[in-house]
């Protein structure tokens, strides 16, 4: 149902040019990131520019090691957008949304290339379709704001349509 429901999302926005976000909730152990990978990986096959994004790194390293050097750059931080094109992306899977940021910068980050943009916009604003996998009980570190309602509440300041009917249970 999830996998169907984000492949038709993503063929009606190239045809109603409206942006959608979906809000794929559950716990630990419920499949989140392997339907999350094979979306990724159909969207690809069928010509669409689809990237995954997390906020682990030992989650991003493995998979582009997993993935090989050619496929690697599909997979990405969520810190990546900063400075993206708009709507340069036709669908952005981003998993274990509750690792967002309020930022995507760091101490790292150069001074001009900083942002004054909320993470979650940031990733909003790079995709036709964002896919969000999310678990709100999960423990969020310092710094991490993900979380459904925030996530929903940018989608409404931004008019895009939002699309939460969607559910793994597991808790």
């Amino acid at each position: 149902v999830v996998y169907d429901k984000i492949f038709s999302l993503v063929k009606k926005s190239f045809h109603d040019k409206e942006k959608h976000a979906v809000i794929v909730k559950g716990g630990p152990g419920t499949g989140k990131s392997v339907v999350a990978i094979n979306i990724m990986s159909d969207m690809l096959s069928e010509g669409y520019n689809a990237q995954y994004a997390t906020g682990s790194r030992a989650f991003t390293e493995t998979l582009r090691k997993a993935i090989g050097t050619r496929g690697g750059v599909q997979f990405n931080y969520f810190n990546s957008y900063m400075n993206a094109e708009s709507n340069s992306v036709d669908v952005l899977i981003s998993d274990e949304a509750h690792r967002l940021r309020k930022t995507s910068n760091s101490r790292f980050t150069k001074r001009e290339e900083r942002s004054d943009l909320p993470q979650v916009e940031e990733l909003l604003d790079v995709a036709r379709v964002n896919v969000f996998f999310i678990d709100d009980r999960q423990i969020v570190r310092p710094k991490e704001v993900g979380s459904v309602e925030y996530i929903k509440e940018h989608c409404e300041e931004r008019d895009i349509k939002i699309h939460e009917k969607i559910f793994f249970f597991r808790y």
